[in-house]
């Protein structure tokens, strides 16, 4: 066993215990001493542990220690246990009286020979505690896991876990170096099931959780708003879950955990490792009855690198007992423990950062496949979210959960608890620290943003112990970037012969990981792969070595090679994420230091003048998301005159004609204000701020004709001019004098409805100290004819003047006295953001009642659930989910009223229960099978609820909703299955069918019945939707077995509807990509299946899944010009530009087709694929002016226009030929485009004024 040794020592002696407890370690021993204890910890109780297990004490004979009460006790407690106990002095002052203390012990004399003495001492331990030798520990290991091994086990688990890691993020200057337990700090964050349903910005989260759509002109190319909508609202519908819950739910013995980086994945792994290597304590309640239980962890990174030598997770557990730390156990014990017992709780941590797909894929199997083998073990899964496939995981019974940013009460929690164990002694200034850092999170959006992650709230918390918190995220970056690199000790690790070390600063440093960073941002994927081989990485620093300190080659790369390895084993700063690839360990450090670079090389070296700064940095990138940033960063760093002309280009110039591009947003405009608010001092950019708000009037200006090819909604994003409240600089907007003067002449009689929100909501921020402004839109907002404007003035007052004492009771008033329904609706949910007001809740309560209109009550519901009640008010809402006579008010009830059931405590899940059969409206009935499913798990009056709506509820959707609800939430149940069988055939509805045939996939794979089923519901159900569900179920069910994929080639063949066989095609394609006959068969599918559709969609699948590939060209090629099918054509169009785009003959087709194709759309995607890949060939021009005047499809010379507009902007003959199109063109769509495009690139065009489309 591993013995603990207790070093004796006085207050203020830790140098003196540590050069003690070295050579101890050195030996094998753990060592505990005054200056090792964290902060939470006790020495007495520590030291009272290791005197149980018979442990030996040490004392450190000086004259204060010999002194010390605590010293004393220490060694008379030892000496009462002598039977088991010894005490070992050390004189280390010579005139300590050490023998009062010791009695007949021999003294080993350190103060005369250090070295001497600590060889008596280590032969005296080696004597009466030996040290158990690795043979004897194989032997032990290999007879059974024995108690004393699986306690020196659980010990080492406990010294590598129990404090957070803060080194690396601790400034020099706070040189106390505060060691802090995580078990006082931790905060268990919140799981939703599954991740979220894709990435969006932050902004479009926040207005899916505010207004439940958006529009879709407002959403990237591509995006369906109702299928965002759905998606978003049922994954905001899962309940917000304590993670230690789940982890601990009897159903979740196989779990996955998904999270973005420096969400608290590892944190969290580390806290249960800690929580299981004690008893269970008031400490962690959650895990209590977990006694016995046995910790393993696997490090995915550290397991990727040791693969080789360790092929199963056992033999990684082997090799790890056998090293210094004795982080693991001897395989044989371990394997007859799992194998006999079985309770252990297993820890997979990492998987994302398996950077290799292939090898991910394969330690995912492998994890599964331990699983299975060992059923009464659990297992716990963590990864980031991107990038992450859920399928091999999901297929083998892993539920997923994704870890929620800290939440306000969580993010008070954590400091508050960091700040009474940081400075406990000190309550006043607990207080104060605490204080100062809620200020700033309040005080600014961005920090409130970054203290929602875990790691940069603990920087957050760092920097606010000793400094006064920097307001901006680009200081609070600077300054963990500065705490990284200013730790770093080149010196410790690199031969002092490679190169004088004493040189190389913290500004070297910096430089390094900026030139690292540089590396990155100009690699093949940019900003947006954050990996970099380790030979090139090396290579990077070896070049700087060579330039900077004129050192040899050789030298350079041995000594870059320790310093990459430095900077990752210090954390924080690179990791190795798979064989030899290395990255930033958080995304927000390599933005920072690519910031710092460009800023560096402007403003230093001079590499950048301001024109190149403008144009090739921001001009370049500015629509890059993952440049976003970096930009921000930059622009808030480089001085005000530099930053100002680089906002107004962003604001005009960068995307002049932005808006002849049917599907974009004003991105570039969005950006101009984000880089606006960013300036460190923006008042002194008055020209930039005038700039902007020119760009937004003429946003405003503009007609919806030609935007979004004629649509009346028109794409205006709602937050681009942001309260203060929300980040924004409302009144402090320099320039805005510009704004204010158009919109009292000319902006406040915009009448279309979201132009008009828009402008009005925009002068209420920007304007909000001007009393007239003021005046006008509250009289517009009672007095105004046009109900959609007294709306925008409704919602510009709360957006304005939320402050003002009389704006939340005027709101109030248009709530009751307006005569329309939208109007008061806006109102009420205009209310809503004065939570904190004593008359909100009795007025929502109110008009919830005594509207006459039912979608205002369903407002005045709504918002009532939006901002938490008190009891009454969800007994309120209880009410009107009975007794309101109409269906959507009492839906908006029970949806409002379910999660604040479950607060408030009492019958609930009882009163949903009765709803679900009870209520007359269909929509009624599913919001409660709804709730039912959130909160019901394991409760068997809700599942009796849910398997009587699955067979009984007359509605089709009713029914779906409970079969789901029913499989996610109680699928081990006996009867769960029997039930999905039935539904899966009896049922008349094709989507509860299909419904069934899904919870199967995920629920069933245990079933012997399960896979048969699915196969004759191939055959047997007469609906396609069923059939391509079952496809999908046993294809990911069962993608091993030899007859799985035989049959679905079989039914991509013979099946009679269409749809079947093109989602069977990309089934089998996804599955089984590397094999030939995949190919073969797609291709097969391309040429001969009798559907347009069915053939487009597999030109599709082999453009995805072997772009490149020789021969396929050839076959795209001949589908664009032979196929009978416009549809068709235009897929392998799309086909052959996106996978073979350096093929010669790509362009001589696409060229062809976009003269002589028969069909318009054929060619007009043509003649896109021209203009976007090779703009700059020397007869694109000419094609494109020839398509704009002679093309018979006037969809076709639109499209040609918008694109000399927008990529031939300063081209001479460009505006005479729009003049001419929009006067000579015979087709009415094509005349009003040209004179769209006039008016938005040159709008002081004297000649084409006449031709501007009039603003309705």
């Amino acid at each position: 066993m591993t013995w603990t040794v207790v070093l004796a020592t006085a207050p203020g002696e830790g140098a003196l215990a540590e050069a003690v407890a070295g050579p101890l370690r050195g030996a094998g021993y753990a060592v505990w001493h005054e200056g090792e204890v964290l902060v939470g910890e006790s020495l007495v109780e520590e030291a009272a542990r290791a005197l149980t297990a018979g442990g030996p004490v040490v004392l450190c004979g000086t004259v204060r220690a010999v002194g010390t009460r605590f010293a004393r006790r220490l060694v008379r407690a030892a000496q009462a246990r002598s039977d088991r106990v010894r005490v070992f002095p050390l004189l280390m002052d010579s005139e300590a009286d050490v023998e009062s203390l010791t009695f007949a012990e021999r003294v080993a004399d350190y103060w005369r020979d250090p070295a001497a003495a600590m060889d008596e001492l280590l032969a005296a331990l080696a004597r009466h505690y030996p040290q158990e030798t690795p043979q004897e520990a194989r032997q032990d290991g290999d007879a059974d896991l024995s108690a004393a091994t699986r306690a020196a086990y659980l010990r080492a688990l406990e010294r590598r876990y129990r404090r957070l890691e803060l080194d690396a993020l601790t400034p020099e200057e706070q040189d106390e170096h505060l060691p802090i337990l995580l078990r006082n700090v931790f905060v268990p964050q919140n799981v939703r099931a599954a991740p979220p349903p894709l990435e969006l910005s932050k902004e479009l989260v926040r207005r899916l959780a505010e207004a439940g759509d958006i529009p879709s002109p407002e959403l990237p190319h591509g995006f369906d708003a109702a299928r965002l909508a759905r998606a978003w609202s049922a994954y905001r519908a899962l309940p917000a879950e304590p993670v230690l819950d789940v982890v601990r739910a009897p159903e979740f013995r196989r779990l996955v955990l998904l999270g973005d980086p420096g969400s608290g994945k590892s944190t969290l792994i580390r806290f249960l490792v800690l929580a299981l290597s004690r008893a269970p304590s008031g400490d962690t309640p959650a895990l209590a009855g977990w006694e016995g239980w046995l910790p393993l962890v696997v490090d995915l990174r550290d397991y990727a690198d040791q693969r080789e030598e360790c092929p199963s997770f056992l033999d990684y557990w082997d090799r790890l007992a056998a090293a210094d730390e004795g982080l693991g156990l001897r395989r044989a014990g371990l394997e007859a423990f799992l194998r006999d017992d079985g309770r252990a709780l297993v820890l997979f941590d990492g998987l994302d950062e398996l950077f290799d797909p292939r090898s991910r894929e394969a330690v995912a199997r492998q994890i599964a496949g331990f699983a299975a083998r060992h059923p009464n073990s659990r297992v716990i899964v963590t990864s980031r979210i991107v990038g992450y496939r859920r399928s091999i995981l999901e297929g083998d019974g892993f539920a997923h959960f994704t870890l929620q940013d800290l939440d306000p009460a969580q993010i008070q929690a954590f400091a508050g608890r960091w700040f009474d164990t940081a400075v406990g002694d000190r309550p006043d200034e607990a207080r104060l620290r605490l204080d100062r850092l809620n200020r700033a999170i309040g005080d600014s959006a961005s920090i409130r943003e970054l203290a929602g992650n875990p790691l940069l709230l603990t920087v957050l918390v760092i920097i606010a112990r000793r400094r006064e918190l920097p307001r901006e995220r680009r200081k609070v970056y600077e300054h963990a970037a500065n705490v990284l690199v200013e730790q770093w000790d080149p010196g410790r690790h690199l031969p002092p012969a490679a190169l004088p070390v004493d040189y190389i600063t913290a500004d070297d440093r910096r430089e390094m990981l900026r030139r690292v960073a540089r590396r990155l941002q100009t690699g093949r994927r940019g900003l947006a792969g954050n990996h970099i081989r380790g030979a090139d990485l090396v290579d990077e620093l070896a070049t700087y070595l060579v330039t900077r300190y004129q050192i040899d080659t050789p030298r350079a790369h041995q000594c870059a090679a320790l310093m990459v390895d430095q900077f990752r084993s210090r954390n924080f700063v690179l990791s190795r994420f798979g064989t030899d690839v290395y990255g930033f360990v958080h995304r927000a450090f390599l933005e920072y230091f690519c910031a710092d670079d460009i800023v560096q090389r402007f403003e230093k070296t001079r590499e950048l003048d301001e024109v190149q700064l403008r144009t090739e940095v921001f001009g370049r990138h500015w629509d890059d998301d993952a440049w976003r940033e970096v930009l921000l960063l930059v622009i808030g760093t480089v001085d005000v005159r530099v930053a100002g002309p680089i906002v107004s280009y962003l604001a005009g110039d960068v995307n002049r004609a932005w808006q002849l591009r049917s599907s974009q947003l004003p991105a570039h405009l969005l950006f101009a204000v984000d880089c606006l608010a960013e300036l460190a001092n923006p008042a002194a950019a008055v020209g930039a701020g005038a700039d902007v708000l020119k760009a937004i009037i003429q946003l405003a200006r503009m007609t919806p004709v030609g935007l979004g090819r004629g649509s009346s909604l028109y794409p205006f994003p709602n937050g681009l001019v942001v309260a203060p409240s929300e980040g924004g600089l409302g009144p402090a907007w320099p320039g805005r004098e510009a704004y204010r003067s158009w919109f009292l002449s000319s902006g406040r009689y915009v009448s279309r409805r979201l132009v008009a929100e828009f402008v009005t909501r925009t002068a209420a921020i920007l304007l909000s100290d001007d009393p007239r402004i003021h005046s006008l839109i509250r009289a517009r907002a009672s007095k105004h004819p046009l109900a959609r404007l007294r709306v925008a003035a409704v919602e510009a007052m709360a957006a304005g003047w939320p402050d003002r004492p009389d704006t939340a009771a005027f709101v109030r008033r248009r709530a009751v006295d307006d005569q329309d329904d939208e109007v008061r609706r806006a109102a009420l949910a205009a209310v809503a953001g004065w939570p904190d007001d004593p008359a909100t809740g009795p007025f929502l309560r109110e008009r919830a009642v005594q509207d006459e209109d039912k979608r205002v009550r369903a407002a005045a519901v709504a918002a009532l659930g939006a901002a938490p009640g008190d009891p009454a008010t969800l007994e309120f809402l209880r009410d009107r989910a009975v007794h309101d006579g109409a269906g959507s008010v009492r839906e908006a009830a029970v949806r409002a009223a379910a999660d604040g059931t479950w607060a408030a405590g009492g019958d609930g899940l009882a009163w949903l229960c009765a709803l679900s059969r009870s209520d007359g409206e269909p929509d009624v009935r599913r919001a409660a099978l709804e709730g039912i499913g959130r909160h019901g798990r394991g409760v068997e009056d809700a599942r009796v609820a849910l398997c009587h709506s699955a067979v009984q509820d007359e509605d089709d959707g009713v029914r779906q909703t409970a079969v789901r609800a029913l499989a996610e939430g109680f699928p081990d149940h006996p009867d769960t299955l029997p039930l999905l069988y039935e539904r899966a055939v009896e049922d008349s509805d094709t989507f509860v069918r299909g419904g069934a045939v899904h919870a199967l996939a995920t629920h069933g794979r245990d079933s012997p019945r399960a896979r048969a089923f699915l196969l004759d519901r191939l055959g047997a159900d007469p609906d396609g939707f069923v059939r391509v569900m079952a496809v999908w179920a046993i294809a990911r069910g069962w993608p091993d077995h030899p007859d799985t994929r035989p049959c679905l080639v079989t039914l991509v063949r013979q099946d009679v509807d269409p749809f079947v066989r093109s989602e069977t095609v990309k089934t089998v394609a996804r599955s089984w990509t590397g094999d030939p006959a995949t190919l073969a068969l797609v291709r097969d599918r391309a040429v001969h299946d009798d559907d347009p559709a069915a053939r487009a969609d597999s030109l599709g699948v082999l453009a995805a899944r072997w772009p490149g590939v020789s021969g396929l060209a050839a076959l795209l090629l001949d589908r664009a010009a032979r196929d009978e099918a416009a549809d068709v054509r235009e897929a392998a169009i799309r086909a052959v530009t996106d996978g073979w785009y350096d093929d010669p003959a790509t362009l001589a087709l696409l060229r062809d087709r976009a003269v002589r194709d028969p069909h318009w759309q054929v060619r007009r995607t043509a003649l896109e694929a021209i203009v976007t890949g090779w703009l700059d060939d020397a007869g694109t021009l000419e094609l494109v002016r020839d398509r704009a005047a002679r093309d018979d499809g006037p969809e076709v010379r639109v499209r040609a226009l918008q694109a000399i507009a927008t990529d031939w902007h300063t081209h001479p003959e460009t505006p005479p030929l729009l003049r001419d199109r929009a006067a000579r063109d015979p087709d009415g769509q094509v005349r009003a485009a040209a004179a769209e495009a006039i008016a938005a690139g040159w709008p002081d065009d004297g000649e084409a004024h006449g031709l501007h489309t009039p603003e309705p």
